[in-house]
């Protein structure tokens, strides 16, 4: 799934790859660096794992020690050159290290590096970057995936539609007391998001990941008005849409099905996530090795085949730029286990969603409601009900409410500049950081943005 505001930056940074504030300073001679620069470039350049992106490296833990005893008051020439490389291989795609020699004497050589090497890594990192849309396109071509996008600027659906679907599951916690509905926003986000992904990638999209799970009855019509042939959230929110403990042993089953929603457009297929095999991939088995992880999600899903008196079908759901810097070797052992496994595994069968939905051997049946929430807990607490995350929306709420009274005396160009700055302000990241819920060394960042 590919969100399109991240192809948006993809697309650019393919155009100018300096666009990127970070790369553009890296880019730079040391030498030219002014004090100011070295200050901003010393924090971002230590944002990696350090067990299994720093540690590696005998001289970027030795220079990250330093950093952390605050022994950098005045980095050398020499150290933050050989910051900047080792910053970049440790984000460099582990395909990448192990095809590229250049990167690999890189590695080996660990210290002492020269700007021309430096150029040279970047040069080789931004010709891969301008494949990463093509290679996407080539696999789905090929079969072998299948891509779907999400609202353009990844916002909770449901809370623009209607922001008093968040009390359906948090009855008693105050929404914005100015809370209105932005209907015509998602209309945009989703029909801007299903265009661009044509225009990327040559056709229609025929599934769309609601931001982190996001569903609600009025979201579902609005994905089938617009020919949306699936989506996905988790399974909490079958669990409450039913009516039953979906996490009971005996209720399982009910989650390994196929699920159809009809309203009067159309008909959506939803797909909800085995949590438990999700998470496992996601926060549990980078802390195994590889055979044991492999092994051990094999068995489960035997566990889930055996207990089964019909063919089950297993989403496993994941934010898939999260969890491998958590695995040793950026999570390659696993995956190619994983992989490995599953391809000498008879009974077990990989399907893209449109596959499923043409599937015949899984059994169907028709939801006529669908529980408001998202893959967090099943509810939307997370972007909304907490003081400054209401704040956040009673800001907004006013702007748009200004913006629709203003808009009488506006040109058309000021027009597209203001509903662009809207939509990006309605995207979820920046409601999941306010509040002390959740936690990030880049909150300043995000604060001044």
């Amino acid at each position: 799934n590919l969100v399109p505001s991240l192809i948006e930056q993809i697309i650019d940074l393919t155009n100018n790859f300096m666009q990127d504030i970070l790369i553009e300073k890296i880019s730079k001679p040391v030498l030219t660096l002014s004090e100011d620069e070295k200050l901003y470039l010393l924090k971002p350049l230590f944002w990696a794992n350090e067990t299994n992106m720093i540690k590696p490296s005998k001289r970027y833990y030795e220079l990250y020690l330093k950093y952390k005893s605050g022994e950098f008051s005045n980095i050398t020439h020499s150290e933050l050159l050989d910051l900047e490389v080792h910053f970049l291989l440790a984000w460099t795609g582990t395909f990448i290290r192990y095809e590229s020699s250049f990167i690999k004497a890189l590695i080996q050589k660990d210290r002492g590096y020269f700007e021309d090497e430096k150029q040279k890594l970047l040069e080789i990192l931004f010709n891969k970057f301008k494949y990463i849309l093509e290679y996407y396109n080539k696999l789905s071509n090929e079969g072998k995936i299948e891509l779907s996008t999400t609202p353009f600027y990844h916002p909770i659906l449901p809370l623009l539609i209607d922001p008093h679907c968040f009390n359906e599951a948090l009855p008693y916690v105050s929404i914005p007391e100015n809370a209105i509905s932005m209907e015509d926003d998602a209309l945009w986000h989703l029909k801007e998001a299903v265009a661009f992904y044509g225009k990327t990638f040559g056709d229609k999209p025929s599934g769309v990941w609601p931001a982190e799970g996001s569903v609600s009855n009025k979201t579902l019509d609005l994905l089938c008005k617009h020919g949306i042939r699936w989506t996905a959230t988790d399974e909490d929110i079958l669990g409450k849409s039913l009516g039953v403990d979906i996490k009971n042993r005996s209720n399982r089953l009910f989650l390994y099905q196929k699920y159809y929603y009809e309203s009067v457009d159309d008909k959506i297929y939803i797909f909800f996530r085995d949590k438990e095999l999700s998470d496992l991939i996601g926060f549990v088995y980078s802390r195994m090795d590889a055979e044991s992880a492999t092994d051990d999600f094999i068995n489960k899903l035997k566990d889930i085949y055996e207990i089964s008196n019909f063919s089950p079908h297993v989403s496993v759901i994941l934010d898939g730029e999260n969890a491998w810097e958590f695995y040793k070797n950026n999570g390659r052992d696993f995956l190619d286990r994983l992989f490995e496994k599953i391809s000498h595994t008879e009974w077990i069968k990989t399907l893209t969603y449109s596959e499923v939905i043409e599937d015949k051997n899984i059994i169907e049946n028709r939801l006529n409601n669908i529980f408001s929430g998202s893959w967090i807990n099943g509810n939307f607490s997370t972007w909304m009900g907490h003081p400054e995350k209401n704040k956040a929306w009673y800001y907004l709420y006013q702007i748009k409410n200004i913006f629709n009274w203003k808009k009488g005396s506006l040109n058309s160009d000021q027009i597209n500049k203001v509903s662009r700055e809207l939509h990006i302000a309605e995207g979820s990241d920046w409601f999941w950081w306010y509040g002390d819920d959740h936690f990030t060394e880049q909150a300043d960042v995000l604060d001044n943005l």
